[in-house]
């Protein structure tokens, strides 16, 4: 089994060598790093490229500008050696891993004995879908915490992460398909990582009333993903109707609160919800 990381940066030099410099002081390297870069200014692109050249088996791709998604695509494309064995770790540049990130994580595959290939691991805390489309804690974990994930390399030789996403519940989507061609989803709180910029984003510079363009990435990927799952992944005509009564009548009185009906348009524009609703 070989290791690989996919790092997704955005105008973030500073973090991005926190997070390179603590995957290559892990106990274990990993077989190769991919940094796949959507910063917008050449000189940025530029010291991050100075940046990765500083350490072997790491790569340095620029991503398409398209989202985090196309950015992961960008990366995974550049792994053309991968086996079905392998495992794939995705972080942004702010996440830092811990020491035994990668050794615990091999050590845990090398151990199950049936339906390796078909494992996807997870560290925090084990959580679900709501109905609404919202995470909440569960026994059984049926979607990833994406920076302390790791997944099989076999899922990636016919899925990718969906490019209808800018930003937002990308994870969840990844994984209710994942379920429904039957992989599993195995919690080990012993992958551990921190995030260095917590709650702070690029995302949060405009705003719309009250509310920043972060908010309205997350809740246009969760319209998405509802439309998805009840439509596509798990047909249920009934559930897909009432998630989305539900969601446009508690959507409006979260708009009209801050100040923001005028986030519908973006909403509607980012989750591409006419088009996958025909």
């Amino acid at each position: 089994m070989r290791f690989y990381i996919c790092i997704t940066t955005i105008d973030a030099v500073d973090s991005l060598k926190e997070c390179l410099e603590a995957i290559w002081h892990s106990s274990i390297k990993p077989h190769c790093v991919v940094v796949s870069d959507d910063s917008s200014a050449p000189e940025i692109q530029k010291q991050n490229q100075d940046l990765v050249k500083q350490y072997l088996h790491t790569n340095y791709v620029v991503g398409s500008h398209a989202g985090v998604c196309a950015n992961r695509n960008s990366a995974l494309r550049r792994l053309t050696s991968l086996t079905k064995t392998d495992l794939i770790a995705f972080i942004d540049d702010d996440i830092v891993i811990d020491r035994d990130f990668i050794k615990n994580a091999l050590a845990i595959y090398q151990n199950l004995t049936s339906e390796r290939e078909k494992t996807f691991l997870t560290g925090g805390m084990p959580t679900k879908l709501s109905f609404r489309g919202y995470f909440s804690p569960s026994d059984l974990p049926l979607c990833v915490n994406l920076h302390t994930a790791v997944f099989t390399a076999a899922f990636f030789k016919t899925e990718k992460w969906d490019e209808n996403i800018f930003f937002g519940y990308e994870d969840a989507l990844l994984c209710l398909r994942a379920i429904k061609h039957g992989y599993r989803i195995l919690h080990c709180p012993e992958l551990k990582t921190t995030d260095t910029r917590v709650a702070k984003s690029s995302l949060t510079l405009k705003k719309i009333g009250k509310l920043t363009e972060y908010h309205l990435y997350i809740e246009a990927g969760r319209l998405y993903v509802g439309i998805q799952r009840y439509k596509n992944i798990n047909p249920n005509p009934i559930k897909l109707r009432l998630f989305l009564i539900i969601y446009y009548i508690h959507m409006t009185i979260y708009l009209i609160k801050n100040r923001a009906l005028r986030g519908w348009l973006k909403i509607n524009y980012y989750s591409k919800s006419k088009h996958f609703l025909k």
